[in-house]
């Protein structure tokens, strides 16, 4: 933020395409140490992860690639994205309380 970094993004490589969950330790580390916006990639295997690092983890911001292409068991190629009704669910889930 001293510098005028408005966000700050970072990617495990360690972890990125292994759909097995950001690398939380990492990132917990580095939010100690800085306090501007995060954004995270890198590991993602559920929704559930990206609702996690969001709300466990004080991060603003999570991206996903193989979540959203891999499919079944072989891993199969077939983009699909989250439905709106799955988004809502998501939103519910995460952000509103009750």
């Amino acid at each position: 933020a001293r510098l005028g970094a408005g966000e700050i993004i970072i990617n495990s490589i360690d972890q990125d395409g292994l759909m097995k969950g950001y690398d939380y330790t990492i990132i917990d580390k580095i939010r100690e140490l800085i306090d501007i916006p995060m954004t995270i990639l890198g590991g993602a295997g559920t929704l559930d992860d990206i609702g996690d690092a969001i709300n466990k983890h004080g991060i603003i911001g999570a991206a996903a690639g193989s979540l959203f292409v891999f499919k079944g068991i072989y891993k199969a190629v077939l983009i699909n994205y989250p439905n709106p009704v799955e988004k809502e669910a998501l939103i519910k889930k995460y952000f509103i309380t009750n």
